[in-house]
């Protein structure tokens, strides 16, 4: 138990100075920045190699989010400037963080696959986030992926396009080739090919992702920007009209969803 709870507040200790950069550059708003380091240190429960993960996961989708970022502004497919909120924060890495805690209460064996779907369930949420703030940036309008042939606005739940998968591909492997070279410094081993599964669950939880989006998620269309949006009051403060979709399903839902179907077949690929 003392060990969990140093590890617990290492984890937050480690996690200060990256929620204060996080919060000071606003990738974060407040409440967001405060649960950032309360999941900081439960990534730590288990050992660094989730929090590795974790940080990778903050690091490189805080960069994509700022790449381009006038240009999806004027698509409206940019983050909002505040940061992300709590919701968005939980979405992204609350599955990872319960994964955390069954891993220090489970028996050893299954410990190992439970820290092993934790990694792969941040790999997915990376390759969610590369997908969409790098996709928006093609020159090619976004297809539905329940519908190749049927080309949607940019901004529409469950539009791909090709740059958006390459980097998704990108996105995840990152994750995974990180964890690869550091385990051993980390007191720990992942084989190459438990790093190339991780790396390839992480896309395949964002191409569920995509189809979750386009089958279920809400979709709103802002009359004032003339954009297609996920939220019933859009970010120049109109509010929206309701288009598609499952009132309840909203982002966030729909990336609890892939991160939960991503966690169990981590379990059961992995384990």
């Amino acid at each position: 138990m003392q060990g969990l709870a140093w590890n617990f507040a290492l984890g937050i200790l480690a996690g200060v100075p990256l929620a204060a950069l996080a919060y000071k550059t606003r990738a974060l708003d407040v409440k967001a920045t405060l649960l950032s380091l309360l999941l900081a240190g439960v990534y730590m429960l288990p050992g660094p190699v989730v929090f590795i993960a974790a940080l990778t996961f903050f690091a490189s989708s805080s960069a994509v989010t700022r790449l381009g970022y006038a240009r999806k502004e004027k698509l409206g497919a940019a983050e909002r400037k505040g940061g992300r909120s709590t919701a968005q924060v939980v979405g992204a890495g609350g599955v990872a963080a319960l994964l955390c805690l069954l891993a220090v209460v489970a028996p050893r064996w299954h410990s190992n696959s439970l820290v092993l779907a934790a990694i792969a369930v941040l790999a997915a949420s990376n390759a969610d986030t590369w997908a969409a703030e790098v996709g928006s940036l093609s020159k090619s309008r976004p297809r539905l992926i329940v519908n190749p042939k049927l080309p949607v606005e940019a901004g529409t739940s469950g539009g791909v396009t090709l740059l958006g998968e390459a980097a998704s591909v990108a996105g995840s492997a990152l994750v995974a080739l990180v964890v690869l070279v550091l385990s051993p410094l980390l007191g720990t081993s992942l084989a190459l090919h438990e790093a190339a599964l991780i790396a390839l669950l992480g896309w395949a939880g964002e191409l569920l992702d995509s189809v979750v989006g386009a089958l279920l998620q809400a979709k709103y269309y802002c009359e004032n920007c003339g954009v297609y949006t996920d939220k019933p009051v859009h970010k120049c403060g109109s509010r929206t009209r309701f288009t598609g979709g499952l009132r309840l399903v909203t982002n966030e839902v729909t990336n609890i969803i892939t991160t939960c179907v991503v966690a169990v077949a981590a379990v059961l690929v992995l384990g």
